[in-house]
């Protein structure tokens, strides 16, 4: 199985964190830059967990609390349904 630290940082996934809001039971969208050579490479998007590293930790600050869904590729994009969070405290000791 290859790596994904490659692509991770190859696109240093411009967190291009298109979040589609939408009022009412709509889910939350998030989507990440991801070349059509990396989802050839890798077999697909990254599963839901290496996602999550993707968007940012939610303990450090990041934005997704959850990735809720398997991805769906749309033109360059890896796009997941997510769950935002909507506490961004962090204590500042977050390892990269």
């Amino acid at each position: 199985m290859a790596s994904l630290t490659a692509p991770l940082r190859l696109s240093a996934l411009v967190l291009l964190g298109t979040f589609a809001l939408c009022a009412g039971g709509c889910a939350k969208i998030g989507c990440f830059d991801y070349t059509e050579q990396e989802y050839e490479a890798f077999n697909g998007c990254p599963s839901q967990a290496e996602a999550l590293r993707v968007f940012g930790d939610p303990n450090c600050g990041g934005e997704v609390e959850s990735v809720d869904s398997e991805a769906e590729y749309r033109d360059g994009y890896c796009c997941y349904e997510i769950t935002k969070s909507y506490d961004y405290y962090y204590d500042g000791i977050c390892s990269r």
